[in-house]
């Protein structure tokens, strides 16, 4: 059997009092600790659905017990850096231009961390964060939490297998052998409990996006399918509701003003996300928290690695809305998913009506054709600046990248296809860039 995980917490923010003007520490003494755990790949259905027959999840199930579960969380792009640069702006994918692995976040990004050390938290960072613009990181989790105790597993394996499908068979030997869940959410559990910190503090459990776990014979992410998008949310502490299931739309976009309304600090308006406090908490410190009226949807957006098509998600009530481009060159995509949980059956032709509202609905929140075009926009002129960067080297090198096998079967029918892409529907720029190289095709 595999390892039972693949990696360690992927972004924990410790919050606590530091050295201030007099009434930032007053003002952060009356508020708790904060600890954000940020997992890597965990379809977030595993943390409710229950009576699973692969996995036990048992500090999972403790902060369940002990806390608030939002049964309808949602990564705002499920792909690492977009949905953790969504996460720690609070702003939608396409208001930032995090658009793939490479683009995030400027590193001078003020994010709610920021935010909440200026006002008297002492903060800290650990393990892989991948939120900023340059490169897909994969820091180690360097921070060891040091007391004695024999910690359970954030995860344990059921051994044996019941009767089921094939397909959903292997599903589950997926879960069981290679999921990416933190062992140390419970060591840093154990460690807040034994050193009288608990009930001070206030634990938050999400993920970046999913895993497809073959579920549509898919693997790893980069789909509006549940299995990707759907991410795990779990906040336990002081004043947090106990066993508390919430059925409301929220997605990652909303941890920025939950961590600045847990420390009382005023919202900003221009945010995308809202505070989830008024729905897990009977108090806050913000009282427009109560006030503001959350809009019954969330929005999801994918522009990153193996797409020649943006993807745009809307989930609201029963439906998932999803459409691709321009919304007219590639069929869009409806489910109902209180009839249809596993999403098996395509009904946007059956509904038009509804498809078109949704749509309608999508294209208000969201200029996708025009986010669609930018996207390509970027896409191409990137890619001419490393075409030109390679040099006489172009060739060779592209030949020998992840898509090889094939590629090297007919490199110049793949090369052909590579400068229509860039000469079609192009900048003036990007054109005249594309010429100077056209002696490399």
């Amino acid at each position: 059997m595999l390892p039972l995980w693949v990696s360690v917490v992927a972004a924990t923010a410790l919050a606590a009092p530091a050295p201030g003007t007099r009434e930032q520490k007053l003002q952060v003494a009356q508020a708790p600790n904060v600890v954000l755990v940020a997992s890597d790949s965990f379809d977030g259905r595993l943390t409710f659905q229950p009576g699973s027959r692969v996995v036990k999840l048992p500090f999972i199930n403790f902060m369940k017990a002990h806390g608030t579960t939002f049964l309808n969380a949602y990564t705002n792009s499920p792909i690492c850096c977009p949905s953790r640069a969504a996460m720690w702006s609070g702003l939608f994918t396409h208001l930032t231009e995090s658009w793939n692995n490479f683009k995030g976040l400027d590193p001078n990004y003020t994010t709610w961390m920021d935010v909440m050390e200026k006002h008297g938290y002492q903060t800290q960072k650990f393990g892989k964060l991948d939120y900023t613009s340059g490169h897909h990181s994969v820091r180690p989790f360097r921070g060891r939490l040091t007391y004695s105790s024999d910690p359970l597993p954030l995860m344990t394996a059921i051994t044996g297998f019941p009767d089921i499908q094939p397909q959903s068979q292997l599903r589950q030997a997926c879960l069981h052998d290679c999921p990416r869940f933190p062992p140390d959410h419970g060591e840093i559990i154990l460690a807040l409990r034994k050193l009288d910190l608990l009930q001070k503090t206030i634990v938050i459990y999400t993920s970046d996006h999913g895993e497809m776990a073959m579920e549509h014979r898919q693997f790893y992410k980069m789909s509006m399918y549940e299995a990707s998008a759907h991410v795990p949310l779990l906040m336990m502490g002081p004043g947090i509701k106990v066993n508390l299931q919430v059925p409301d739309f929220v997605s990652l976009v909303d941890i920025y003003p939950t961590m600045l309304d847990i420390a009382g600090l005023a919202l900003p308006q221009t945010l995308s996300g809202y505070s989830l406090l008024g729905l897990s908490s009977e108090t806050s410190a913000n009282e427009q928290t109560f006030k503001i009226h959350r809009p019954p949807w969330i929005l999801s957006e994918f522009h990153g690695c193996n797409v020649n098509a943006s993807t745009y998600m809307l989930r609201t009530g029963q439906w998932k809305y999803i459409a691709y481009s321009d919304g007219a060159s590639v069929q869009s995509q409806l489910f109902d998913l209180s009839s249809d949980p596993d999403e098996l059956t395509n009904i946007a032709t059956e509904f038009p009506e509804i498809t078109y509202s949704l749509d309608q609905k999508l294209r208000s929140i969201i200029n996708y054709p025009k986010v669609s075009a930018s996207v390509h926009q970027y896409n191409r002129e990137q890619f001419i600046m490393w075409k030109q960067s390679v040099g006489q080297n172009y060739s060779a090198v592209i030949a020998h990248l992840r898509w090889h096998q094939d590629w090297q079967k007919e490199p110049w029918k793949y090369e052909k296809a590579i400068h229509q892409w860039l000469t079609a529907h192009s900048s003036p720029r990007a054109v005249d860039d594309n010429k100077t190289l056209s002696r490399y095709i």
